[in-house]
Parts: C-alpha cells; sequence; structure tokens
C-alpha cells in the first residue's frame, strides 16, 4: 500500500529569490499569475514560512506579498559581504 506522504507539498515551479535579486516587479507579476496551491508550494519549498501561518491564509494578496518580502529579505542577506 501506498503511504500518505503528511502534508509534502509538490515543488515550487519558480525561484522567487532569483527573481527578487534580478526584478521584483517581474516577480510580483509572475507571482500573480499563479493560483493559491502553487503560491503555498513556494512558500513551503523556499521554507519561506518559519511560523507555518501562510499556510493557513485564504487571501492570495496577502501569501504574494509575503513571498516577495521574504525573498527580499533573502536576497539582500549576502548584500554586506559584497562590494
Amino acid at each position: 500500500t501506498e503511504k500518505k506522504r503528511k502534508n509534502k507539498r509538490d515543488a515550487a515551479i519558480l525561484d522567487p529569490i532569483i527573481i527578487a535579486e534580478k526584478d521584483v516587479n517581474e516577480l510580483k507579476l509572475k507571482l500573480e499569475e499563479l493560483d493559491i496551491e502553487k503560491l503555498k508550494d513556494i512558500v513551503s519549498d523556499y521554507r519561506l514560512d518559519p511560523s507555518r501561518l501562510v499556510m493557513k491564509w485564504k487571501d492570495k494578496n496577502r501569501i504574494i506579498e509575503h513571498i516577495i518580502k521574504a525573498s527580499l529579505s533573502r536576497a539582500e542577506k549576502g548584500d554586506v559581504f559584497r562590494t
């Protein structure tokens, strides 16, 4: 019998951090094309929600804003060391 994988989501279909580094507006446009489940896949795959609260949200725009904020924060983490 096939064991049901507990809360294992699909892989993200895009890398929000790489896109955010290049162009945050492009990231926003790409995210707006996706449904809530695909957005939650991204949040899960890139561990953008340590508190696991985003997974309960039903508001697509709220999830998009969270992904953008978290991705920018992650993208900028190494800036201190770059010249």
